[in-house]
């Protein structure tokens, strides 16, 4: 993607370069160079043209997972009409996708069979889960009651919280915290909604 010339991109996500120049080329050799490489990195593809009417070239490239920083792209261009070579560079930044948790039910959720009963809260995020904490408030009260604090090994990405709808008719509100142990260990994804016992 790009916007007035700052490009960016996702880790694990594709990019496409495109080349143009005003004299036909015999060889583009295409370099993409990692935060951690020096110099014009890793040659990824070569193209090749006929010398006479070729004048551009594209590079399809997907940037590694879990990886972020500032890559540079390099054309390394030998036309054979001037009997020299030539390159030209631009840079990408690439950031780690940005995490997400959905929570089901969610919403103003009303409920007219779960009164004096537990409420099954499931969260599914898009990275592991390393710590969950699920609090509800019952009708006119002033503080959580029956939370929830469970830790995991930072290989699920699935959790159930169970609340207990104990106070009978009224609204509920239910609120979550959930920390996530990977790409961006220490974020904390909050959500606060209503449950409504008819």
């Amino acid at each position: 993607m790009s916007s007035d010339g700052v490009y960016t991109a996702e880790a694990g996500t594709g990019h496409e370069a495109n080349f143009t120049t005003n004299q036909a080329y015999s060889y583009v050799y295409w370099y993409v160079k990692s935060p951690s490489q020096t110099g014009l990195g890793t040659n990824v593809e070569t193209d090749t043209g006929d010398s006479s009417t070729t004048t551009t070239a594209q590079l399809s490239y997907s940037f590694p997972s879990g990886t972020s920083g500032d890559y540079v792209i390099t054309a390394y261009v030998d036309p054979p009409a001037s009997g020299s070579v030539y390159q030209t560079s631009y840079t990408v930044t690439v950031s780690l996708p940005v995490p997400t948790v959905s929570i089901s039910p969610y919403g103003s959720y009303t409920s007219t069979t779960q009164r004096n009963a537990l409420y099954a809260l499931v969260m599914t995020a898009s990275e592991p889960i390393s710590q969950v904490k699920c609090y509800i408030t019952p009708p006119g009260g002033s503080e959580s009651r029956w939370t929830t604090h469970d830790f995991y090994d930072g290989s699920t990405t699935t959790s159930t919280c169970w609340l207990g709808l104990y106070d009978g008719a009224g609204v509920y509100e239910v609120r979550t915290e959930v920390k996530l142990s990977s790409s961006l260990a220490g974020v904390v994804h909050n959500a606060t909604y209503t449950v409504t016992v008819e």
